[in-house]
């Protein structure tokens, strides 16, 4: 691939591309929902519904959701404000810098980005869900910009195979950036298929508001906590360390939320500058306690703290000591502090995506969906 600076025309090329249920496990309770209030009462489960992206993979059509866009912020002016483009464009979540240790590091895959055709995915989870075994797969994706060179036949190209055959033939140029999306995949071709526990949609709201109807996916909503208030997130990726003591373990979490289980890719996030911190409590039912947000969420999000992935620090009450519940990371290390807590920092990486909290408000094209299967765009931190 030629490794150049992006220009004003690939920059242009970039731009029109992106026109309460719990489960125990090893004796712990790891919270997919919670409460409707802030006193560990168990609700039935809200969903959200999000925009889907179509590509291709291995020569077949993709489903992607897209809720995350971030870069290394010292990568320039142009490329910066490129990546915030591509976030208001996706209305996905900016990730301001953690996303800036990513590119070039095994955690990442490439997407390949054309303004003629759907983006073009390196690898699916096969099967989707809990029992992926594909090593090459990743949720997070080195984004690389495809143009046709002038004389050449435009055509649709469905594959990394035929991207490379074409690039060595001179048909198209390939300029990788830093820009570092994450893409859940949804749904892919056989041996792929869809993700548990989701439901593709047509959207009629957008049908009926006068636009054309197009695709969204609906997913389980998980409710926890960011600074004492409500925060509600998904749950579609959760990886480990491979031969981590705690395999067993994250295996069981993607099995409870069931989301894609990342075999090899997240090997490298825990402890590095992607990821932030999230507690869950072990012997004590309470939703899961997020040390950052999107504020506000969606494209403009400031909060240089906020990353999507995070690695999992398990709670446990100590005994002798009246467990209540915390909401904070202020909270709980505050307890450790005082010896009523032990808290054990674990290699398992989750990636969720926080749609709302009261703090940075509702990610933009998200819809809440509630327990009568209705949309509530307008009350989403009553869950």
């Amino acid at each position: 691939m030629r490794r150049i600076e992006l220009s004003f025309l690939t920059r242009r090329i970039f731009l029109a591309a992106v026109v309460a249920v719990f489960f125990p496990f090893v004796h712990v309770t790891l919270a997919q929902t919670n409460s409707n209030s802030e006193n560990g009462e168990q609700a039935a489960t809200p969903r959200v519904n999000l925009p889907l992206q179509l590509g291709f993979a291995r020569g077949g059509t993709a489903l992607y959701i897209t809720p995350e866009v971030g870069v290394d912020p010292s990568a320039g002016a142009v490329i910066v404000s490129t990546a915030q483009a591509v976030a208001k464009g996706f209305g996905a979540n900016y990730i301001p810098t953690n996303f800036g240790v990513l590119p070039g590091t095994p955690a990442v895959r490439n997407i390949f980005v054309f303004s003629t055709q759907g983006n073009v995915l390196s690898a699916t989870p096969t099967p989707a869900g809990p029992g992926d075994t594909n090593i090459n797969y990743s949720p997070l994706w080195q984004v690389n910009l495809v143009a046709w060179t002038a004389g050449s036949t435009v055509s649709v190209l469905t594959s990394t195979a035929e991207i490379e055959a074409a690039e060595t033939a001179g048909q198209v140029t390939v300029t990788p950036t830093p820009i570092i999306v994450e893409c859940s995949v949804i749904f892919a071709l056989a041996p792929g298929g869809l993700l548990p526990d989701s439901k593709v949609v047509l959207d009629a709201l957008d049908a009926a508001a006068g636009g054309t109807v197009t695709s969204r996916v609906r997913l389980p909503l998980q409710q926890g906590f960011y600074n004492n208030r409500t925060a509600l997130y998904i749950t579609p990726e959760v990886g480990v360390v491979p031969g981590s003591s705690f395999t067993a373990l994250a295996h069981a979490v993607a099995q409870g939320f069931n989301s894609n289980f990342v075999p090899t890719a997240f090997a490298t996030l825990p402890g590095s500058g992607a990821v932030d911190d999230i507690f869950v409590f072990t012997n004590f039912t309470q939703g899961n306690v997020l040390a950052s947000a999107p504020i506000p969420a969606g494209p403009t999000n400031t909060d240089t703290d906020y990353s999507p992935l995070w690695q999992v620090s398990l709670v446990s009450w100590n005994s002798g000591r009246r467990p209540r519940a915390l909401t904070s990371q202020a909270d709980i290390l505050k307890a450790a502090s005082n010896g009523e807590v032990t808290i054990t920092k674990t290699d398992i990486t989750v990636e969720c995506s926080v749609v709302f909290t009261p703090q940075g408000g509702l990610l933009p094209g998200a819809r809440i969906v509630g327990n009568d299967g209705r949309y509530d765009g307008t009350d989403a931190d009553k869950y």
